[in-house]
């Protein structure tokens, strides 16, 4: 099974639970890119506070040798 959608959901979720409670600023309205890897999945992507959503810009599979 691929992990990169469910990795990819956990970002999101993790995401919208960072911003309950934070006012919104446009100023602040995209992150920068930002990566998280777990087992042998890297995932590089960008928070967008604007519509809510979570841009997943490239996902990386590391083989085992």
């Amino acid at each position: 099974m691929d992990p990169s959608p469910v990795l990819a959901r956990r970002i999101a979720d993790a995401v919208g639970v960072r911003r309950i409670g934070h006012p919104f600023d446009i100023r602040q309205s995209a992150s920068g890119v930002l990566s998280h890897g777990e087992g042998s999945v890297l995932v590089w992507y960008q928070e967008d506070y604007r519509d809510d959503v979570v841009l997943i810009l490239r996902v990386k599979h590391f083989l085992a040798d």
